[in-house]
């Protein structure tokens, strides 16, 4: 899943992951390929991009935490 996840929200991410995992064979894997925010108090693209979604889209990047939650919410 490439440029995906950012798109949306997170009720809506988990429905998605969500159903990915149900019709997925056992030990089945998923590559996500999204920008990951730094979660240190530093400059990085990410993070400027994260601010033009927003502004511009309603659409948003997330920190590694953030995407570990989903995933896990998502079963």
């Amino acid at each position: 899943m490439k440029h995906i996840l950012y798109d949306w929200n997170d009720e809506e991410c988990i429905r998605i992951l969500s159903n990915i995992q149900k019709v997925s064979t056992n030990g089945s894997r998923i590559f996500i390929a999204e920008q990951i925010i730094l979660e240190q108090e530093k400059s990085h693209f990410s993070k400027l991009f994260d601010i033009h979604m927003l502004c511009a889209l309603s659409e948003r990047e997330r920190t590694e935490k953030e995407y570990s939650t989903l995933l896990q919410n998502s079963g």
